[in-house]
Order: C-alpha cells, then sequence, then structure tokens
C-alpha cells in the first residue's frame, strides 16, 4: 500500500491512495488524484507504484517536478522521499509487503540410546535394556519390540519391527568384559608357547693328529 500524504497548502495532512500500476497527479479531472494547488499543472506527473517501489515521471509540467529538492523528468521514489508539484510538498509512504517465511523444525536423527549404567536402551522403550540388534540397520530392541516367526522343525527366527532385517542377541557391555577377563586370565596361566628346546649336541670339531 502506498500513499502521499499533503505537507503544505490548505490540505495539509491529507493523504491520498495510490493504486498498484500508474496514477496520474493534477488540476484536470481526469487525473486519477485531483490537486487543487494552482501551481501543478493539469496533467504534472504519474507516479508508478509496484509492490516493492514507486517511479515519478514529469508529464511536461510548467513549475516542474522535485524530488528530495532537486528537479526530475523521471526518478525512483523510496519510503519517506519529498516530492513537490510547484511548491505543493508532498511526502511519499510506500508500506513493504510483509514476507513471512515459515519456521522449519528439522527432526533429530535417531541415534542409539543408554541407560543409566552405559548399557544400551530399546530404541521403543527408552527405560528398557536392549537385548537383541539388527543386523541390517544396527538398532537395538527388547524382547516386546521384535517380531519372532517361528520355522519348521522348532526353529524360531527374529525379526527387526522397523525394517524387517534379521535379528541377533546383544552382546551387554558386562557380558563383554567377562568374556576378556576369561581371556585374560587363560593367557596369564597358559602363557604364550615356546619353542621346543633342541637335544642334539652341536658335531665335534674334526680330530687333528699331533706332529
Amino acid at each position: 500500500m502506498a500513499r502521499l500524504v499533503i505537507c503544505s497548502g490548505p490540505e495539509q495532512g491529507l493523504e491520498l491512495e495510490l493504486k498498484r500500476g500508474p496514477n496520474a497527479l493534477g488540476r484536470a479531472p481526469a487525473n486519477d488524484l485531483l490537486l487543487s494547488d494552482h501551481t501543478v499543472s493539469g496533467y504534472h506527473c504519474e507516479l508508478e507504484v509496484t509492490d516493492f517501489s514507486a517511479k515519478v515521471k514529469d508529464l511536461g509540467s510548467t513549475n516542474g517536478t522535485f524530488v528530495q529538492g532537486q528537479r526530475v523528468l523521471e526518478a525512483e521514489l523510496k519510503d519517506g522521499h519529498q516530492l513537490r508539484l510547484g511548491s505543493l510538498e508532498l511526502r511519499l509512504a510506500l508500506e513493504s509487503p510483509e514476507i513471512a517465511i515459515p519456521t522449519l523444525t528439522v527432526p533429530e536423527a535417531p541415534g542409539p540410546r543408554f541407560l543409566p549404567d552405559g548399557a544400551p536402551a530399546c530404541e521403543q522403550h527408552h527405560h528398557l535394556p536392549a537385548t537383541l540388534h539388527c543386523r541390517q540397520c544396527a538398532r537395538a530392541w527388547c524382547d516386546d519390540c521384535v517380531h519372532p516367526l517361528r520355522l519348521a522343525g522348532g526353529q524360531t527366527r527374529i525379526f527387526c519391527p522397523t525394517c524387517s532385517g534379521p535379528c541377533a542377541p546383544l552382546e551387554t557391555a558386562a557380558a563383554a568384559a567377562k568374556r576378556s577377563l576369561w581371556l585374560r586370565l587363560w593367557d596369564t596361566l597358559t602363557g604364550p608357547a615356546r619353542p621346543a628346546r633342541s637335544r642334539r649336541r652341536p658335531p665335534r670339531p674334526p680330530y687333528q693328529r699331533r706332529r
């Protein structure tokens, strides 16, 4: 929305609304905005208004068109610029349209969850320890989340609820530490393999007869 505010003369303070596109100003009744000041020509100037700017073009007026105190034939106008037609002072009020940019919320990427003791937690039940992990998407689940499938012969296969990949038992940190402890203890007791000592005596030097 653009407006012209009259700043001098008997109509001081009057606001004239400008339409989008060309607006003819002058004393002639055929103008879009009729100005009664005697120093204004019949067809004084034209204001071209867009959504973001305005432009003034003098139409061969007698007393001239001035922008910010300088006489112009054509000029760009900004909000608050002073426009003088003859001796009539006007001010341009140009309101820029508000462009609302929506705020996009980026969802947090799923990651592994852990219990206070460091054990992996179930992806769906965050308060329960995970007992299985998917070999395809690497997510951890508790026994209530997975989909078991009993096969012929009594075998059971377990599948991931997200990607339907096969699941395997999840080794906990305590189990891994326990196994690692037994491996270190076994290495300590057995020790590294030593090469067998050969019992073969080295060959004797050849016998030399004394002279």
